[in-house]
């Protein structure tokens, strides 16, 4: 994948959902997304609360130049 711009999830952490940021992994098949806790962050089920990558201006692009699907795997399947 091909990444520009700095792609966003939405955190469930607490009464505030918070956006975390894309950091790495253009030319891989792995995204990371970095999140630092904020004062108020208080939740016993972290989960992501959407359920798709937002773009946020940028793109994610297949090896093809093609867009890529923006939905996210089932909550069991990612990393937190």
């Amino acid at each position: 994948m091909t990444v520009t711009g700095t792609p966003q999830l939405t955190l469930e952490t607490g009464a505030t959902d918070r956006v975390i940021d894309y950091t790495a992994g253009s030319g891989t098949n792995t995204l990371t997304f970095a999140y630092t806790v904020q004062a108020g962050d208080e939740t016993s089920d972290l989960a992501l609360a959407g359920s798709e990558i937002l773009l946020n201006g940028g793109s994610i692009k297949d090896s093809a130049g093609n867009d890529t699907v923006l939905a996210l795997p089932p909550q069991a399947m990612l990393t937190l």
